[in-house]
């Protein structure tokens, strides 16, 4: 399926948690794949703005635009409080313009963002458990969507395994613990990422890495909660055509077949046998990780999931 173009209102942060010392967050990923599918996006860069002009100054700058540009929809990926609800309800509400937003925290955050719903003509969540929580608040414009890959940058490339075991990410939650579970049971593991001495990585590295480590590590759980959230290395991973060794996830049953695309720990004692097996059996693992490529690029890009997303809200057929 062709979709028709669409001019979107990309209002998104420009840098990673809007620290430019970080380099571009998963945003500007999203952004990319939309303008590859051949969308007209106009760039709203509301961590930019709101350091130059003030949150009031910034919200009258966006809805100017709105009104200028007449887009089809508004996107956002709010992780604070930095659009005003009454510009939001102005938009949504007054235009004709279509507004979502991608929910990414809904496993450990529902409360924040069921606060928005009234602003937004869409929500788009990543948990599936959300979905009847917001109807039963009130709310059925919710879609269920997941995160993705952008078929553009993530891809398998024929290069030479360096790293046995790789992380990338922050270190939050549980994650210190369960590496250092794994360096204590004398498994090399590299990492990087925000927080470790290493630094964050440029996307193109983080490729590389994925690509050349034989198990790359998804140390799923919410930082602030002892709970499991999907998230992008599920689709990133595999995507490069890298085995991926994430935390069990029964919501990820949706997505793979454990054991044969991916594979999956549910403690410390259990990821470190796993990894000692698949590094020793070194086919299985590359032919579960050629598995999990071919499921992940056909059926879990952003491309598929943005074309779902836009079907729901009435603006594709």
């Amino acid at each position: 399926m062709r979709l028709k173009p669409l001019k979107i209102v990309f209002a998104n942060m420009l840098y990673d948690y809007g620290d430019p010392s970080r380099g571009y967050g998963l945003e500007m990923v999203l952004y990319d794949q939309l303008h590859r599918m051949g969308h007209l996006l106009v760039p709203f860069h509301y961590d930019v703005l709101l350091q130059q002009f003030g949150r009031e100054k910034m919200n009258a700058m966006l809805l100017e635009l709105v009104r200028k540009e007449k887009p089809d929809a508004l996107f956002t990926i709010l992780s604070e409080n930095q659009l005003d609800p009454a510009t939001m309800d102005e938009i949504s509400h007054r235009t004709d313009t279509l507004t979502f937003n991608l929910c990414a925290d809904d496993h450990w955050r529902l409360n924040y963002t069921l606060g928005w719903a009234p602003h937004f003509n869409w929500m788009v969540t990543t948990s599936a458990d959300a979905v009847p929580l917001y109807r039963q608040n009130g709310y059925s414009n919710v879609i269920h969507s997941q995160w993705g890959h952008n078929t553009a940058i993530h891809k398998k490339v024929e290069t030479e395994k360096r790293y046995d075991v790789s992380f990338v990410g922050m270190p939050h939650g549980n994650r210190v613990e369960i590496l250092q579970h794994l360096v204590n049971a004398g498994l090399r593991v590299h990492v990087w990422g925000n927080g470790w001495s290493t630094g964050k990585v440029a996307l193109e590295e983080m490729v590389s890495i994925f690509n050349q480590t034989k198990i790359n590590l998804n140390l799923s759980r919410c930082s602030s909660a002892d709970l499991l959230q999907i998230k992008a290395r599920d689709f990133e991973v595999p995507a490069c055509g890298g085995f991926l060794m994430t935390g069990y996830n029964p919501e990820l049953r949706a997505y793979y077949e454990f054991g044969r695309e991916i594979e999956t720990y549910r403690d410390a004692e259990e990821l470190i046998s796993k990894i000692n097996y698949y590094l020793i059996h070194e086919e299985e693992r590359e032919r579960i990780a050629a598995a999990g490529c071919k499921r992940a690029r056909e059926k879990h890009s952003y491309v598929q999931r943005f074309e779902n997303i836009f079907k729901q809200m009435g603006l594709t057929d």
